[in-house]
């Protein structure tokens, strides 16, 4: 089963997001499909906040 929990929490600068999970097996075809869905919206994620994070200082 993956577990995945993803928290966006709103700051001063705009949206801050968190992963925290367990990793998958490194063979994707070991990997359920659940656990494929939810490293994808992790990467997603991860990827869009890279691309628009803000320095403040």
């Amino acid at each position: 089963m993956a577990k995945l929990m993803i928290v966006l929490e709103d700051v001063p600068e705009g949206v801050a997001v968190s992963c925290f999970g367990e990793q998958p097996p490194k063979d994707k075809q070991q990997q359920t499909e659940a656990q494929r869905m939810a490293f994808a919206m992790r990467d997603a994620l991860q990827e869009h906040a890279e691309k628009h994070k803000v320095n403040i200082h």
